[in-house]
């Protein structure tokens, strides 16, 4: 079953997909949804998420840098709120941020700056400009290793974080 949403992107069953992708039925189909910022829902979008999916808990992924960057687009386009603002925020479901990748692969993505990129984001995020420190690491070092790299990185670098969730 697709679902359309009024400002939910990339929303899917996990279990349809996977399923869909291997030709056969593994995983149970309508337990796992996954989305890209659930907390610009339409209040039709609420509803269905609430009511008709049967949503109670929504686990965040996103950064804190994830978190700023979309809290500043907001903001540019005239609403105020910040990202953590419970009117973003759907009743009776409940919300947990999860951070996936800790220190561990922080040290792992500097290390693989050039001296330049280094200083650059040293300076910048002291300076207090973090989003534009997090893009000289992504130019550098994420957008060349591509999304299986960054995914198998991800693995080897954040044990400890992946086994707390």
């Amino acid at each position: 079953m697709a679902y359309k949403f009024d400002k939910i992107l990339n929303f899917r069953d996990v279990g349809k997909t996977v399923n869909d992708f291997l030709g056969y039925k593994l995983v149970k189909e309508g337990v796992l949804y996954r989305s890209a910022r659930p907390d610009d829902a339409s209040p039709r979008d609420r509803e269905t998420l609430k009511d008709e999916l049967g949503i109670k808990t929504v686990m965040d992924l996103r950064t804190k840098t994830e978190h700023l960057k979309q809290a500043e687009k907001r903001r540019a386009a005239g609403g105020a709120d910040p990202e953590t603002s419970p009117a973003r925020r759907i009743p009776g479901v409940r919300y947990s941020e999860i951070k996936i990748t800790g220190r561990q692969f922080e040290r792992f993505l500097l290390s693989h700056l050039s001296w330049l990129g280094f200083c650059q984001f040293i300076f910048l995020y002291i300076l207090g400009y973090r989003v534009q420190a997090i893009s000289v690491i992504s130019r550098e070092v994420m957008l060349p290793r591509g999304l299986v790299c960054l995914g198998l990185d991800t693995l080897d670098q954040s044990g400890r974080e992946i086994a707390e969730v």
